[in-house]
């Protein structure tokens, strides 16, 4: 006849079975340290044997993130944090020197670009004053800005 398994592989049994038979075997003076060794063997098993059984994902779906979150203490987070090193990754895998060369060429176009129309504009408002002051007739649109007013 075939020798029935317990439900849990019979790992379960045996780690209570020996240290139970241990503790009643030994006198009360070394009952802590048999009680002792024998949680060490079952515990461990135990909690394999619970943690097989759990869904982890129900368990974290449970967790409230945001309260732990409140409880970190960012003072030592930071105090532990390399920002220096954290800062050259950062700057290694955006490629900041070529980013800030881009950004600035792109600014400096665009300023460029506004003080030639300022400049453009300060010569019409200056060809005017001199047309007024010289007394010349005022300028036409598409007239040249400078010379004189035809």
């Amino acid at each position: 006849m075939a020798r029935r398994r317990s439900a849990f592989g019979g790992g379960i049994a045996r780690a209570l079975l020996v240290p139970a038979v241990t503790v009643v075997a030994l006198p009360a003076v070394g009952l802590r340290r048999a009680a002792s060794a024998a949680a060490d063997r079952l515990v461990p098993v135990l909690a394999s044997a619970v943690l097989s059984r759990l869904d982890l994902d129900a368990v974290a779906a449970r967790i409230d993130v945001d309260a732990l979150v409140d409880r970190v203490d960012i003072d030592r987070v930071l105090a532990r944090t390399d920002v220096a090193g954290l800062a050259r990754y950062i700057s290694a895998e955006i490629d900041l020197p070529d980013l800030l060369r881009a950004t600035a060429g792109t600014a400096s176009s665009e300023l460029t670009h506004g003080v030639r129309d300022r400049s453009a504009q300060a010569d019409l408002v200056v060809a005017e004053a001199i047309d007024r002051f010289l007394h010349r007739a005022e300028r036409q649109p598409g007239d040249r800005a400078h010379g004189p007013a035809r």
